[in-house]
């Protein structure tokens, strides 16, 4: 997150250069405005991150609680191909990965 921070703050500093070379009273106003458009850019980064994790949760605990079948202790080993339940776990690989 840190490099993150930094590579878009650096973004901000050829622009600033060119104002503060030119001795513009501008200088304040656009880096005002610059800074805020910034942290418009990472708040709404930031906040796509944990929706996406909690929306890959509630699809994986719909799969474990909804889809797959409960499986007995004791399990004969021609039955095991019946209990494996492949598709289920393909799907909670896939969205855990």
């Amino acid at each position: 997150m840190k490099a993150t921070f930094m590579k878009l703050s650096s973004i901000l500093d050829s622009p600033i250069q060119r104002i503060i070379q030119s001795n513009s009273p501008d200088l304040i106003s656009v880096s005002k405005y610059y800074s805020g458009l910034l942290i418009k850019f990472v708040k709404k980064v930031l906040q796509i991150i944990p929706i996406s994790v909690f929306d890959n949760l509630q699809d994986i605990i719909k799969v474990l609680t909804q889809k797959m079948r409960k499986i007995p202790l004791k399990i004969n080993r021609s039955e095991l191909k019946t209990y494996a339940q492949w598709d289920q776990r393909k799907e909670i690989a896939k969205l855990t990965h």
